[in-house]
This record gives C-alpha cells, sequence and structure tokens, in this order.
C-alpha cells in the first residue's frame, strides 16, 4: 500500500472487518465492513470524534444493521477481498495521512476516508449521521491537534470532441488539422517545424 504505515489500531480495525464480513455471510470486506469494525474501538481519536460531534456509534451501528442484508452463509476464507470502494477508502485515508501530515494512517483517517468515498454504505450511513467529509476533517483536526492543507482544487475539463488546428505559414499557405483531443493537438503543435 503505497509504503505508508498502519498503526496497530487501525489494523486490529481491518482485522475487524473481515470478521463482521464473515458474520454477515458476506465474500467481500466493503465499506460497511470497515465502519462495523471502526465502531468496535472503544478508545483513539474515532471515539473522541464521535463524542465531539454528538454522534452515537450504537445509532450507527442499528442503522448499518437494519440497511446490510446477510449473505448465503457460505464458508468463507480469511482473505476475502475488499470492495472497490473500499479499497478506494483506503487510498483516500492514507492521502488523509499526508495531508494531516501525521506519521501513520490511523482510525481518525480512515472515518475521513469512508466519508470521502461519499458513494459506499459507510459513507451514506455517515451522512445519514450528519457527519460529511468536511465535517470528519474537522472534528480530526481539533481533536489531534492537527493542520490539515486544504486540498488540492479540482479541475474540471470540459469533454472535448475535437480540436481544429489551422496554422498559416509565412509563404500564405494554409494548413488546417482535425484532432481528437487536446493531448492530440499539442503533440501535433510539437512536431511542427
Amino acid at each position: 500500500m503505497r509504503g505508508y504505515n498502519f498503526t496497530e489500531q487501525l489494523r486490529r480495525v481491518l482485522a475487524g472487518a473481515r470478521e463482521e464480513a464473515v458474520r454477515l455471510g458476506h465474500e467481500y470486506v466493503g465499506t460497511e465492513h470497515v465502519l462495523l469494525a471502526l465502531l468496535r474501538e472503544q478508545d483513539g481519536d474515532t471515539t473522541a470524534v464521535f463524542r465531539d460531534l454528538d454522534i452515537a456509534p450504537g445509532k450507527i451501528r442499528q442503522k448499518l444493521e437494519e440497511t446490510l442484508v446477510p449473505g448465503p452463509g457460505y464458508p468463507t476464507g480469511p482473505d476475502l477481498p475488499y470492495t472497490s470502494r473500499a479499497k478506494k477508502v483506503l487510498e483516500l485515508s492514507m492521502d488523509e495521512c499526508v495531508r494531516s501530515q501525521v506519521g501513520a494512517v490511523d482510525t481518525a483517517q480512515l472515518l475521513v476516508g469512508l466519508c470521502a468515498e461519499e458513494k459506499g454504505i459507510a459513507a451514506q450511513v455517515l451522512a445519514w449521521a450528519g457527519l460529511t467529509t468536511d465535517v470528519a476533517r474537522d472534528a480530526v483536526s481539533r481533536i489531534t491537534g492537527t493542520t490539515v492543507e486544504a486540498p488540492p482544487p479540482v479541475v474540471h475539463v470540459p469533454d472535448v470532441v475535437s480540436v481544429t488546428i489551422e496554422v498559416r505559414r509565412a509563404d500564405g499557405s494554409v494548413t488546417r488539422e482535425t484532432l481528437p483531443s487536446v493531448l492530440a493537438a499539442l503533440e501535433y503543435l510539437v512536431r511542427q517545424p
């Protein structure tokens, strides 16, 4: 995982996520399993965040349990695969670790990552409880005393269907090219004498 350090507490949560998936009879580890395992933690920054924001972890657990459908209960192995959303949560957690300039990814960064993923079951339930990415990030910053760098601005590049370039030379000749993308247009211009 890109050379990042995970704290022991975070490692316990990830192991607990697999246990939750097995308990529910699921053949994968999703964001919902990660959140259920995170809610089992009794101490640490995440517990302090919930307390600070007056969010009852038990209510979140109850909402998750009501939302989840148990699997068929087939025996599952110890190496359940992570869903793409759960993997994205881990990537976002690592990004949050860099942004907050801490030495290891911990449960606080995991909580922000769960919120930041936005589309998984965990993010939806956390949003239902009033915990968005910004709210989680602010609370974590207050509790841990870390300063979070602002995320880089999102640059929206409009959909480009094609680019037409007209080159007029000193001799009066004109060349017109229609290219499929901005990148192709740049490459074309670089190749021109």
